[in-house]
C-alpha cells in the first residue's frame, strides 16, 4: 500500500461528541476520520507486501494524484476532487484512487458520495484501514451504531496501534452506553499517543459520567487537554469547579 498522508494538516476537528460535549474539540495536529493516500511518484519497494498487486498508475493518473495532493494540502478540496475524479477514471480499479476521492468528499461535507466512493475502495483493498476509519464516522454521524461499530472495530482490528481508531470507537460504544468498554479503548488510544489531546478530553468527560463522578481523574486529564492544546470548555470547567465536586 501507499504511505498515508492526514489531509487536514493541523487543523483540529469536531470530536465526535459523549454527553457533556456540547461543542467540537479542536487538537493541534490530527483531526477526525478522513484520511489520504500519499501518492508518490516511486514504485512501491518490491519487497513490499500488500494483499493483491495494486495496478500499475500511468502518468497522467499520477499527474492526477500528485495535483489533488497538492490541492488538498493547499485547502482547495474543490479542486482536489475534481482532479481525484480524474484519477478515478484514469485508474478505476486502484483503490486509492476511491479512497483519495471518498475522503476529499468526506472533508467538503458530502456524506453519500463519501461514502459511496469509500466503500468501493475497500471492495478493491479490504485491508485499508484509514477508509474504514471513516467510513465507521460517517456511520456515526448518520446514528447508524451497527454499521459505525463495525467497521471502528475493523479498522483497530487492522491496525491496533491506531489511536484514532480506539478513540472513536470508544466514543461510539459510549453512546450505545457502554461506559466501562468506552474507557477502556480511550485509555488505550492515550496509551498510544499520550499526547493525544482529543483523547485526554474525552475521558475526563467519561470520568465526570461515573456515579460518582471521578472528579480527580476528570480534572487531570482535562487539564492535560488543556495543555496538549484543546480549548476550553465552560461545561466541564463548571462541572470541575463545583463547591460539592471539591
Amino acid at each position: 500500500m501507499f504511505p498515508l498522508f492526514h489531509p487536514l494538516g493541523h487543523q483540529s476537528p469536531p470530536a465526535l461528541g459523549i454527553k457533556l460535549l456540547r461543542r467540537l474539540v479542536r487538537i493541534l495536529p490530527i483531526t477526525i476520520g478522513t484520511w489520504i493516500s500519499l501518492l508518490t511518484a516511486s514504485p512501491l519497494p518490491a519487497a513490499d507486501p500488500t494483499p493483491t498487486p495494486l495496478p500499475a498508475l500511468s502518468e497522467d493518473a499520477r499527474t492526477a494524484a500528485t495535483k489533488g495532493l497538492d490541492d488538498f494540502r493547499n485547502g482547495k478540496f474543490d479542486e482536489a476532487k475534481s482532479e481525484f475524479q480524474k484519477m478515478s477514471e484514469l485508474a478505476p480499479s486502484h483503490p486509492m484512487a476511491w479512497a483519495n476521492l471518498g475522503s476529499t468528499e468526506f472533508r467538503l461535507g458530502q456524506f453519500p458520495e463519501a461514502e459511496e466512493h469509500l466503500k468501493r475502495a475497500l471492495r478493491l483493498d479490504p485491508t485499508a484501514q484509514q477508509s474504514w476509519l471513516t467510513l465507521g464516522i460517517i456511520d456515526y454521524q448518520k446514528d447508524d451504531l451497527y454499521a459505525g461499530l463495525a467497521a471502528l472495530s475493523q479498522a483497530v482490528s487492522l491496525d491496533p496501534q491506531d489511536p484514532k481508531a480506539h478513540l472513536y470507537l470508544g466514543i461510539l460504544i459510549r453512546k450505545r452506553g457502554w461506559l466501562e468498554g468506552a474507557e477502556q479503548e480511550i485509555r488505550k488510544a492515550i496509551e498510544i499517543d499520550e499526547q493525544y489531546a482529543e483523547a485526554h478530553f474525552n475521558l475526563a468527560v467519561l470520568y465526570l459520567e461515573r456515579q460518582p463522578p471521578a472528579i480527580e481523574l476528570a480534572r487531570r486529564h482535562y487539564y492535560r487537554a488543556l495543555k496538549l492544546g484543546a480549548e476550553p470548555d465552560a461545561e466541564l470547567d463548571q462541572a470541575l469547579k463545583k463547591p460539592d465536586a471539591e
